[in-house]
């Protein structure tokens, strides 16, 4: 794990291992980040977020959103979207 310069980490919040956080970024309250994020610089990321492993997050997250895709972050309900348009186009693509 690394922690850049000026960054501001909530009480409860998880960081798993692998994981990267850029300088001036703020972290909020019971946050959980999956190993390998990685996290840009000036990035604000509300109360409650979940990050999924892998994931780059470059823009501010909402606080309560579950983040998920290894494709720039989104919300894991455009996730569940994307998913399922997949299925339909090509079942092989993607498997169950």
């Amino acid at each position: 794990m690394q922690i850049g310069h000026n960054v501001i980490i909530g009480a409860g919040s998880i960081i798993c291992g692998q994981t990267g956080i850029a300088g001036s970024c703020r972290i909020g309250q019971y946050c959980v980040l999956g190993g390998k994020v990685g996290v840009s610089d000036y990035v604000e990321i509300g109360d409650r977020v979940r990050v999924a492993g892998g994931d780059n997050v470059t823009p501010t997250i909402k606080p309560g959103e579950t983040i998920s895709s290894m494709l720039p972050p989104m919300p894991i309900r455009h996730w569940r979207r994307l998913l399922t348009t997949l299925r339909r186009q090509n079942p092989a693509l993607v498997k169950k």
